[in-house]
């Protein structure tokens, strides 16, 4: 059988409730008298063959080596604590994680004067005086027994034993008692708990940036790392990255899609390994400007109108287009003169008005919500004077002279809103020059540096002031040498 325990600070004052008649030693270093809490108990003898504690920790400390794991120091406490267990339980016939008076043999280390931290226990039982080898070797083939063995949690362990000629009526019998412990006074090393207040907010096209504060806990150790995970499926896969060292509380991810949304979560690292993850968050990466239209064609009309054609961006920014607009230039593209081109599905606009004869230049450009995009390349029309310059200009206002400076009013078609008229040479209602003509790609690779290993998430850990406290457990062993 095994048991392990761990406990808060606030469970570490157990009354003792087993009275021992004197100083209870290992049995190769003297005789102890039999517990006074079974004083009709039938008598035991100590076979000089017993294992010592020094032999049962050698071979104990060699397969911990072999798994990575510290060595165990033997503890003089623990080793009278072991030998009490061992020689109650054969002096009063019984093989199991309990005292004779159903206590938990917690109650033995308080017993003898051992502040613990945590503690496990191994028994074991055989018909004949075993070797060393032989006891620690039936608790490695046991999962529960070797998890206590090879436990990090553990520094310090004790070892007692006896023996019985007559053990419940059953023949002589031999008893080993193992108990593991971390001293009080020391931390048990855990995960860290999760990070707080994490929020994801987008500074700019195709970044987010990823804020938080401390965890509440840093599972006793220092927090080393912290690594993100973002998902851009809703969660169904996820790639991690670097968020920076212990200190660090925010990271700048760039090179995300422009206008798609995500999901981010946050996690902690100590020197244990990585904590639990936070909720995740979810942030659309801010939009760039769209690109600019495709194939504007500018056509001078025998009404004397000119007419523009173009086509719709090949990428819209990662926003939906609200708004096309246009300028013109009568001076060789020295000046211009913006107005409205439509809707978002507008893809042309006629203009009237322009003086006849002259070689006007028109660009086009798309907003969305980043604002406008990149200029089109620049189309050229030449009005002619219309049939009837009398009829075509009833409803059309005639070019006027205001201080030097020439204003052009214009009209659109049906399927664009008229054009407020201008005097400066670049209006404040024109499209502004275009910041980038080139669309970014639909899935740019991090700039950050590479992840930990986020695709296995961080082991999660419930944040605590101190290490949560496991309960005991225990498992029977019907074999033949018993191990308990």
């Amino acid at each position: 059988m095994f048991v392990t325990l761990r406990r808060a600070a606030v469970r570490r004052a157990l009354a003792a409730v087993v009275a021992a008649a004197g100083a209870l030693v290992s049995p190769l270093a003297a005789a102890a008298g039999p517990s006074l809490e079974s004083p009709s108990a039938p008598a035991f003898a100590l076979a000089p063959a017993l294992p010592s504690s020094t032999s049962l920790r050698d071979v104990t400390n060699s397969y911990r080596a072999s798994a990575g794991v510290a060595g165990l120091t033997l503890n003089a406490a623990l080793n009278q604590a072991a030998q009490i267990r061992a020689q109650e339980m054969v002096a009063n016939g019984y093989f199991a994680h309990r005292r004779p008076n159903g206590t938990s043999p917690s109650t033995v280390l308080a017993q003898v004067g051992y502040g613990w931290n945590a503690w496990g226990e191994n028994l074991f039982m055989s018909s004949y005086d075993p070797a060393p080898s032989s006891v620690v070797g039936a608790w490695m083939n046991s999962s529960g027994h070797r998890a206590n063995m090879l436990s990090s949690t553990f520094t310090q362990v004790g070892f007692g034993s006896a023996t019985t000629p007559n053990f419940a009526g059953q023949g002589p019998r031999t008893i080993v008692v193992a108990i593991y412990a971390r001293p009080s006074g020391t931390v048990v090393l855990q995960r860290p708990s999760a990070p707080l207040s994490f929020t994801a907010s987008s500074p700019g096209p195709g970044q987010v940036r990823l804020s938080w504060a401390a965890p509440s806990w840093n599972g006793g150790a220092a927090i080393a790392q912290y690594g993100f995970q973002r998902s851009s499926n809703g969660g169904a896969s996820w790639i991690g990255g670097n968020a920076g060292g212990g200190s660090s509380r925010s990271v700048l991810i760039s090179g995300l899609t422009p206008g798609a949304g995500y999901r981010f979560r946050l996690a902690a690292r100590n020197s244990v390994g990585w904590g639990s993850m936070t909720a995740s968050v979810i942030v659309y990466a801010a939009p760039r400007t769209p690109s600019a239209p495709t194939s504007l064609s500018a056509t001078a009309l025998p009404s004397g109108e000119v007419r523009l054609d173009w086509t719709a961006p090949a990428y819209n920014g990662g926003a939906a287009i609200t708004q096309y607009g246009y300028q013109r230039s009568s001076d060789g593209g020295r000046t211009w003169v913006g107005g409205n081109g439509g809707g978002p599905s507008s893809r042309s606009v006629l203009l009237r008005g322009l003086t006849p004869g002259v070689a006007w230049q028109f660009r086009v450009a798309a907003r969305n919500s980043a604002g406008w995009g990149a200029m089109s390349p620049v189309a050229s029309a030449r009005p002619v004077a219309p049939f009837s310059a009398t009829s075509l200009l009833v409803a059309t206002a005639v070019p006027t002279t205001t201080a030097g400076t020439t204003t052009i009013v214009a009209t659109t078609t049906s399927a664009a809103p008229p054009i407020t008229a201008e005097t400066s040479s670049t209006s404040s209602s024109a499209p502004p020059s275009p910041s980038s003509t080139e669309p970014p790609s639909t899935d740019p690779p991090s700039t950050v540096p590479p992840s930990p290993p986020s695709t296995d998430e961080p082991q999660s850990s419930e944040p605590a002031s101190s290490p949560p406290a496991s309960t005991d457990s225990e498992t029977p062993q019907a074999s033949n040498p018993h191990v308990g």
